[in-house]
């Protein structure tokens, strides 16, 4: 991994979180982090609207886990439509 890539797993807390406690708790969930991320991480200039593709990945996560079947292709498309945003 280079200097200008970061690997994290908090996507999968939120993922998990949203899945359980609906689409609004998950949203809050993924604005709060990515705000105190950017504030206490630093680095760069603030752009509200990279908030917007954690909060849109935990409403497609929550809509793809609640679902009665998970069925391998809909994870598969859950997984590239999060990846796409």
């Amino acid at each position: 991994v280079s200097e200008n890539l970061k690997v994290g797993f908090g996507f999968v807390l939120l993922a998990i979180e949203s899945s359980i406690l609906g689409p609004v708790a998950g949203a809050l969930s993924a604005i709060i982090t990515d705000n105190l991320g950017f504030f206490l991480g630093g680095g760069g200039v603030y752009f509200a609207g990279y908030t917007l593709t954690p909060v849109l990945a935990c409403l497609v996560c929550h809509v793809s886990y609640t679902s009665k079947r998970l069925l391998l292709l809909r994870l598969s498309l859950q997984n590239s439509s999060i990846h796409y945003l």
